[in-house]
């Protein structure tokens, strides 16, 4: 599939990309809306960073999303703020992914909604914009938050203390705030994630 990546962030941008190409997608990542070639302008999918610094949202989306022939499927994004003319532009095949993305991270939780998104448009058939806005903006925050927990304690990383503090209102048996650290119950990371996603997801 044709893809393209508008993103002022150069570390996100590339790690997008790189994690799209072996998929077989053909990746066009460019920092600026400017950037955009005629041979960017066939996409089936358009990943566009739409916070405050990326410096060319004074452009109107309809004129941006009217350069492609067709409209793609397009997921806004973004670190910070979002600018309010963006917060309220509408259009039937743009929708924002509500979580905060850094500049340098490109979390599991948008990589399992943009998978979603390229299953169904390669699919045809019944895929659409309810089916396309549900899956964007259906993102559910406290679900990515246990999934990257459990990585982190497979991989034996370090849990930041932002992620404990919210993980610590909603299941306050794993967390130790005060050591700023997981309750675990054992060194081996396997057997710790294991008692960690029992408590996160019930046994």
């Amino acid at each position: 599939m044709n893809i393209v990546v508008i993103d002022c962030k150069g570390a996100r941008r590339e790690l997008i990309a790189s994690w799209l190409r072996p998929m077989g997608h053909h990746v066009k990542p460019v920092p600026s809306w400017s950037a955009l070639d005629a041979g960017s302008l066939s996409s089936d999918l358009l990943l566009l960073h739409v916070g405050a610094t990326q410096g060319d949202n004074g452009n109107d989306l309809g004129v941006l999303l009217a350069k492609f022939e067709p409209t793609p499927w397009t997921i806004g994004y973004s670190g910070g703020a979002v600018p309010q003319a963006v917060e309220n532009f509408s259009s039937s095949r743009f929708s924002i992914f509500p979580p905060k993305v850094a500049g340098d991270n490109f979390p599991l939780g948008m990589k399992n909604v943009i998978s979603r998104v390229l299953e169904g448009v390669s699919g045809g058939g019944r895929f659409g914009v309810q089916e396309f806005k549900s899956i964007v903006t259906g993102f559910n925050p406290l679900l990515e938050i246990k999934l990257q927990t459990l990585l982190a304690v497979l991989r034996k990383d370090i849990v930041p203390a932002t992620v404990l503090q919210i993980l610590q209102k909603a299941h306050p048996e794993v967390v130790d705030l005060e050591r700023e650290q997981l309750r675990l119950t054992s060194e081996d990371s396997v057997a710790s994630a294991v008692d960690i996603r029992n408590k996160l997801f019930g046994s």
